[in-house]
């Protein structure tokens, strides 16, 4: 393999076409045309908003990547047959995706459409009320009174984390253990009675009996 030139911190910044290039490898530039699998793998992720130490990362993975195309290449591999059915596959989806960005380019739906659209099928874009609550679960009733004792005077950040603090420890319930009583959303008219107690308290209040 031919050396490969690369300045780690400065991130050499020679242009062409309008494109940054971040190294060369084998007389090859490594601009961002080259990281953008690279950057797709993390998110799309702009490679300006990334730190130095993550770009030096970046484009080493890009080195490597170009280093390890060069030798397939060089190997031969294009000419084997395995590789000429793949390029077909990936030829055929290619030609399917352009196609389809043509001919949604040329569809043209006015907000009149879109009205009536959503006017006609309204069931299909609204979701049912939903609750997010936690629980403690213990035998008995005086048990639900002491805790729900502890728990008053407390608000926000303070009443979450000894909620959770309670009901890992005291909760009958085995999930309560790792959740800390948390339930999750839920339809609001999943359990009646639960869920008509619930919608008697204010968001982040709890209960001033047991239930």
């Amino acid at each position: 393999m031919k050396k490969v030139l690369f300045t780690a911190l400065s991130l050499a910044a020679a242009i062409s076409l309008n494109a940054t290039v971040y190294a060369t490898v084998n007389g090859k530039d490594v601009t961002e045309k080259e990281l953008a699998p690279l950057l797709q793998g993390i998110g799309n992720v702009d490679i300006a908003a990334l730190n130095a130490d993550q770009k030096k990362e970046l484009i080493d993975k890009g080195i490597d990547l170009m280093l390890l195309t060069d030798e397939a290449k060089k190997s031969g591999v294009m000419d084997e047959d395995v590789y000429k059915k793949e390029l077909e596959i990936v030829k055929d989806n290619l030609a399917l995706r352009v196609w389809q960005a043509k001919e949604a380019s040329k569809i043209n739906i006015d907000d009149k459409e879109i009205a009536d659209f959503y006017n006609k099928n309204k069931a299909r874009f609204t979701e049912p009320a939903r609750i997010k609550a936690a629980q403690i679960v213990v035998k008995t009733e005086a048990e639900a009174n002491d805790i729900i004792k502890q728990l008053k005077g407390l608000s926000d950040s303070a009443l979450f984390t000894k909620f959770a603090e309670l009901a890992k420890a005291k909760s009958i319930d085995p999930q309560a253990k790792q959740t800390g009583g948390e339930l999750g959303w839920m339809p609001s008219d999943q359990v009646k009675p639960f869920a008509d107690a619930i919608s008697k308290i204010k968001d982040g209040q709890i209960t001033t009996k047991a239930i």
